[in-house]
């Protein structure tokens, strides 16, 4: 018998999520559309956004559905790099791939410069340096991108500290292996984005 344990990187989905795929996928019709089908499929689309904004802790319309934790995170972090008209970008060198490959993409190809904060030898952020420079180079930093949870250490980021640390500065949160997880609230976090992804929960 094979026993599933890496919940940490996927879980198995639940028959009755299975079930409720189904009857989605069943659905013809465009959301955008005015006609009766579109509206149905509307109102299924709407549902699920206002289920997920109440266990997220989020106002529906802060709700946006893409394909999953990567995307999400690829979208917010180019998005409040550009909108900030700052060059500097904070993050750790324990983040997932799907932090730190747009990273070093705005890096190689948008001149950020990026500082990775210092891990300790149990992998926590050092959350002393992240207030150094706040307070010496607060000015020049577009964001602080940091994860809540880590997927591989399960060490966890104290983010509300962080955004009350940043005075401002916008702060991204991959919080894909945290929610459902740990209680977390997206409204009560203070965050400027976060990420979360169906298949973890």
């Amino acid at each position: 018998m094979r026993v599933f344990l890496d919940h940490a990187s996927t879980t198995p989905v639940r028959q009755s999520a299975i079930e409720a795929l189904n009857n989605a996928l069943s659905l013809v019709g465009n959301p955008s559309s005015v006609h009766a089908s579109g509206q149905a499929s509307r109102a299924v689309l709407e549902d699920a956004r206002d289920q997920l904004a109440k266990a997220a802790g989020a106002d529906r319309n802060e709700v946006v559905f893409l394909s999953g934790g990567t995307e999400a995170n690829n979208h917010a972090i180019k998005g409040l790099y550009w909108a900030s008209g700052k060059k500097l970008i904070i993050s750790s060198p324990t983040e997932h791939h799907a932090v730190l490959d747009p990273i070093l993409w705005l890096e190689k190809h948008h001149d950020a410069e990026v500082i990775w904060l210092n891990v300790d030898n149990h992998g926590r952020v050092d959350l002393e340096q992240l207030q150094q420079l706040i307070m010496t180079r607060g000015s020049e930093i577009a964001l602080i991108s940091l994860m809540w949870v880590n997927n591989e250490t399960g060490v966890i980021t104290d983010i509300p500290k962080v955004v009350s640390m940043a005075q401002g500065i916008a702060v991204h949160c991959d919080a894909v292996a945290a929610f459902g997880n740990i209680p977390i609230s997206f409204r009560e976090s203070g965050l400027a984005s976060m990420a979360i992804s169906g298949h973890k929960f």
